[in-house]
């Protein structure tokens, strides 16, 4: 009976006799998942499935359970956060979870470059209206900067930086509700100088000035499945 295989590149090789194969088996150059047909089969079938498989060599016994290393010295915290840190090393808050201070300044950083990105650009647009006097400039700076986020819970600084509005929740992306119940305090002319200062500087923590209106909360794309960042019942800080 002649046999034919499929090679490494998934190609068709034979034919060969039975005893070709077993050859081949014996030599290993087959394993139990190539492919093998004869014109007694209908399909091709795993060389395990045919009368060949008692050539095949016998399987080696399961490996035994690795032990893992000791966990590393932590610094006791109410939360868990797979943000690792040392023992000694400096932590901070983060949505209520314990984090290495390195991995909230990179996450603030983006947040205050995303900030003055959208501020650059709204600043900008509304320049355009400048000669159809005050009113008309501020009126457009007030839609721009609110409905800011209303794009997928991305603004453009946002999607530049890896940042999403989302709601804390559900974990879903923000729309122009989100936006405009967060972003409106912010955009509110003379008053918005004094609530964009308050709003970085409560943005160290998370949540700022407009968050607790939207239920939204910042994340950082990149390490979405942080703890930090967990919305719904997986949320340790609401």
């Amino acid at each position: 009976m002649n046999w034919f295989f499929s090679n490494s590149a998934g190609g068709q090789e034979g034919p060969v006799t039975e005893l070709e194969l077993g050859n081949l088996i014996k030599d290993r150059k087959l394993t139990r998942d190539t492919l093998v047909w004869n014109d007694t089969l209908p399909e091709w079938v795993a060389l395990s499935a045919t009368s060949l498989a008692a050539l095949l060599p016998a399987s080696p016994p399961p490996m035994p359970a690795a032990v893992p290393p000791p966990m590393p010295a932590r610094i006791p915290a109410p939360e868990a956060s797979a943000q690792t840190f040392e023992a000694g090393q400096k932590t901070s808050l983060l949505y209520g979870v314990r984090v290495a201070n390195e991995f909230q300044w990179s996450f603030y950083r983006r947040r205050i470059w995303a900030f003055l990105i959208d501020v650059a650009i709204i600043l900008l647009a509304a320049r355009i209206f400048d000669d159809f006097g005050t009113i008309p400039y501020y009126a457009v700076f007030f839609l721009l900067f609110s409905f800011r986020d209303t794009h997928k819970g991305q603004s453009w600084g946002k999607k530049i930086c890896k940042l999403q509005v989302v709601d804390k929740a559900t974990g879903k992306p923000g729309g122009a509700k989100e936006s405009l119940s967060r972003n409106w305090i912010l955009s509110v002319p003379i008053l918005n100088w004094v609530t964009q200062i308050i709003a970085l500087v409560q943005g160290w923590n998370g949540p700022r000035l407009g968050d607790s209106w939207a239920g939204t909360k910042v994340i950082w794309l990149q390490h979405a499945d942080e703890p930090a960042f967990a919305c719904g019942a997986s949320e340790n800080h609401s």
